[in-house]
């Protein structure tokens, strides 16, 4: 990114208007979705289909066979 002009930095900007609507109020997405909940969802999905993995695999492998985590498990809260 390199060095920024003074008021050039995005965290001195509060508010956008864009078209009349505000997208951007207080430094906050009004209409941005709840990532927690987001979170929570996406994680449900998984463990609904990791529980289904070795049923479709040729040797009834299961999921920590077929697709090993690379990274710790992350904690939302």
């Amino acid at each position: 990114m390199g060095i920024r002009p003074p008021g050039r930095d995005p965290a001195d900007v509060n508010t956008v208007i864009v078209n009349g609507r505000s997208v951007l109020v207080d430094g906050v997405i009004p209409d941005a979705p709840d990532m927690k909940a987001m979170a929570g969802r996406l994680q449900k999905a998984g463990e609904r289909m990791w529980a289904n993995m070795g049923s479709g695999d040729w040797a009834g492998r299961g999921v920590e066979a077929l697709s090993p985590q690379s990274y710790p498990v992350w904690d939302a809260e």
